[in-house]
């Protein structure tokens, strides 16, 4: 996601994805940055799958429905040491 602090453009809240290279990296480091990483980086357990498979087909039932509403805020979830 972009920012909402930037004063420069009014940024829409919108999750999008990013390939491996320098912007990705940018959003991973601390500090700020004009990306942010939007939800937490989350292992799929094979184990238990009921988490993902709760989640994944809802969020893609609601698209195919026109259903799927913008996030209120950004990060939808706590990201903090996800990654790290």
């Amino acid at each position: 996601m972009t920012s909402p602090l930037l004063t420069q453009v009014a940024p829409a809240i919108e999750p999008f994805a990013l390939s491996p290279g320098p912007e990705a990296r940018a959003a991973l480091r601390p500090g700020m940055d004009v990306r942010e990483v939007a939800w937490p980086f989350t292992e799929v357990d094979i184990t238990d799958l009921d988490a993902f498979i709760d989640r994944w087909p809802t969020w893609l039932a609601n698209a195919a429905n026109g259903q799927l509403n913008q996030p209120s805020t950004m990060p939808e979830q706590p990201t903090q040491g996800t990654w790290r």
